[in-house]
C-alpha cells in the first residue's frame, strides 16, 4: 500500500509494504487517507470504519497472537509516572519499550518528525526504523511474549511546539498518520489517557511557566480557549491513523496513581478497584504547591465546556473505542510527592 505526503514541492510515496520512498513531482499535494473505500483530505473527519485497506494489515503473521500496544501518552497526565512504572512492574510475559530505551536507541529516528520539518532523509531513515521495529516485534512474539507495550507520549507532538502554537496538539493527525503507516501492520490496541481539558492548559502553560518563567498574555490564552481541537479531535485523529484498531481511553482524574489500573485497561483486564497504596508508584515531574490558573473566568468556562462535550461523546459509547470511566484514586495519594491533598497536579 502507498501512502504521499507533500514536502518541499515534492511527493513521497512510502509503500509500508515494501518498506521504500519514492520522491516524485507532484502539484499541489495533500495528505489522504481511505475512508469507505474514499479518500478524505485532512480535517476533523473521524472514520469509524476504514476497513478498505485493513486486510492488508495482517497483525499476527505467525502462529502466536500477540497485542502491541500503542500507548500515546497524553502529556500531563501521570504519562512519565506511568512508564517508570511499568519499566519494573510489567509482568513476566509483557515486555516494556518506554521513552528511555526508544529514543535512546533511536528507534523512532524518522517516524515522528513534524509534519512541517520532514526531509527526504527522514522517509528513508524512517522507513529503517520500521524494518527495525518489525524485527523486534518478531523476535518478541519468537520468545512467547503476550503483550508488547510501547508508550511514548511524543508522538502527538512535542511540549515546545505545544506551546509555541498555542493549540492542542495541531498536527497529531500527520504525525500519527505516518506512524500508522509504518508500524500500524505490528500495533493491536492503541492507549490513550485524557484529563479535565482546563486543568490540563493549566498543567502544561504551568510547566511552561515554571521552566522559562514566561508570562502568559490575554491574546494567547484567548486564543487556546477558543480553539476547537479538544479530545475528540485528537481521538479522531488516533482512528483516521489506526482504525479499525481498538482505541482504549482512561481518564487521568480517575486512574493517575493506580498504574496497575491502567496497565489492566490496556491489557483489556478487570481494573483493581482500588488505587495502590500511597508511594508504591512514585510521581515524576509532578506540579509544584500551588495551581497555576493563568485563564479568566470566560476562557475557564469555554475550555470547562468544550471537556464537557467531549466527555459525553465518550460516554456515548463512539464505535472502537473503549472508555474506562471506573474511579479508583485514592483523593490523598499524592501528598508524598509535593501537591495539595485532594488534588491531582502531575
Amino acid at each position: 500500500m502507498v501512502r504521499r505526503i507533500w514536502v518541499a514541492g515534492i511527493t513521497l510515496s512510502f509503500d509500508i509494504n515494501i518498506g521504500c520512498v519514492v520522491a516524485c513531482a507532484y502539484g499541489v499535494g495533500q495528505k489522504t487517507w481511505p475512508v469507505n473505500g474514499q479518500f478524505v483530505a485532512d480535517g476533523n473527519h473521524c472514520p469509524t470504519d476504514t476497513v478498505p485497506y485493513c486486510d492488508q494489515y495482517k497483525v499476527n503473521k505467525g502462529s502466536r497472537v500477540m497485542d502491541v500496544i500503542l500507548h500515546v501518552g497524553a502529556h500531563r497526565t501521570a504519562t512519565t509516572s506511568l512508564q517508570h512504572w511499568l519499566s519494573g512492574h510489567c509482568p513476566s510475559d509483557v515486555t516494556f519499550w518506554g521513552p528511555s530505551y526508544l529514543r535512546a536507541g533511536h528507534h523512532w529516528a524518522g517516524l515522528i518528525r513534524r509534519a512541517d520539518l520532514l526531509r527526504v532523509q527522514d522517509m528513508v531513515v524512517g522507513a529503517r526504523s520500521a524494518r527495525r521495529f518489525a524485527r523486534m516485534i518478531a523476535v518478541e512474539r519468537a520468545r512467547g511474549t503476550r503483550s508488547v507495550i510501547i508508550s511514548e507520549e511524543n508522538v502527538l507532538g512535542g511540549l515546545q511546539h505545544l506551546w509555541d502554537a498555542g493549540r492542542f496538539y495541531p498536527d497529531a493527525r500527520a504525525r500519527l498518520q505516518r506512524l500508522g503507516d509504518a508500524l500500524g501492520q505490528h500495533i493491536t490496541v492503541v492507549a490513550l489517557s485524557i484529563r479535565d481539558l482546563h486543568d490540563w492548559w493549566c498543567s502544561l502553560l504551568g510547566l511552561e511557566q515554571l521552566r522559562s518563567g514566561i508570562t502568559h498574555n490575554a491574546q494567547h490564552l484567548s486564543q487556546i480557549a477558543a480553539d476547537p481541537r479538544g479530545w475528540q479531535s485528537l481521538i479522531c485523529d488516533i482512528q483516521a491513523a489506526f482504525a479499525p484498531r481498538p482505541l482504549v481511553v482512561w481518564r487521568h482524574e480517575n486512574l493517575a496513581g493506580a498504574p496497575n489500573a491502567q496497565l489492566a485497561a490496556m491489557l483489556g483486564q478487570t481494573a483493581p478497584k482500588v488505587a495502590m497504596a500511597p508511594g508504591t508508584a512514585p510521581w515524576f515531574n509532578a506540579g509544584q504547591y500551588g495551581r497555576y490558573r493563568p485563564f479568566s473566568a470566560a476562557q475557564a468556562a469555554q475550555l470547562i465546556a468544550h471537556d464537557h462535550h467531549d466527555l459525553a461523546w465518550l460516554r456515548s459509547g463512539p464505535p472502537g473505542i473503549q472508555f474506562v470511566d471506573t474511579n479508583v484514586r485514592q483523593p490523598d495519594l499524592c501528598v508524598a510527592e509535593g501537591a495539595l491533598a485532594g488534588r491531582i497536579e502531575p
